[in-house]
Parts: structure tokens; sequence; C-alpha cells
């Protein structure tokens, strides 16, 4: 389940902006970012009580996710 979450979201990220995966740094730096994508996507699907909490967390830090935004489209 945790790997074709994985695939899946690796291919969502490829088919975003395959240009923009050309460097080693970023390679790794997205692999990373799918990696950690599919384990909190998939520790969601079975804790809705953590989904919740989440989905309000992020509303409450959204200065703080468009800053990591910016930043990644920086990179």
């Amino acid at each position: 389940m945790l790997f074709r979450n994985y695939i899946l979201i690796t291919r969502f990220f490829i088919s975003l902006d395959g240009i923009y995966l050309l460097q080693r740094r970023r390679i790794i730096f997205f692999i990373s970012c799918c990696l950690f994508a599919s384990i909190v996507f998939n520790f969601l699907q079975y804790d809705k009580l953590a989904s919740i909490n989440l989905k309000r967390w992020l509303r409450s830090k959204s200065s703080i996710l468009l800053f990591v935004r910016d930043s990644v489209l920086i990179l």
C-alpha cells in the first residue's frame, strides 16, 4: 500500500515539472518529499482523527506553508 502511494505521488510530481528535476540535488530532494508525502498520506488513511487535526494545523500555519512553498520554488 505504501509503495503504491509512493508511485502515485511520484508520478504526480513528475508530471508537474519533469524538467525541474534534472539536477542531482533536486532529484534527491524530490525523492525525499515523495517518500514523506506517501508516509503521511498512508498514515492519514488509517487515522481519521489525525487527518482532522492535521487539516486544522495546516490552516493555522498557512503562512509557514506559503514560505515553504516559495522556498521550494526558489530551489
